[in-house]
């Protein structure tokens, strides 16, 4: 299984334990569901910048 499967898989499990709760209460703005905002919280990407020059010119 990929990551992107597991990750389907667990905001499904998430889901489905936090199904008789009011979702709108549980989720961020951008999220569709409860399961995706709790991953939101946990998964952080590293995302790497390139360096900048000191001589741009800006």
């Amino acid at each position: 299984m990929n990551a992107a499967a597991t990750l389907v898989a667990v905001a499904a499990q998430i889901n489905g334990a936090y199904a008789s709760v009011d979702a709108e209460a549980l989720c961020h703005a951008d999220d569709p569901t409860p399961g995706w905002s709790f991953l939101r919280k946990l998964i952080r990407l590293p995302v790497t910048l390139p360096r900048v020059s000191g001589s741009s010119g800006t």
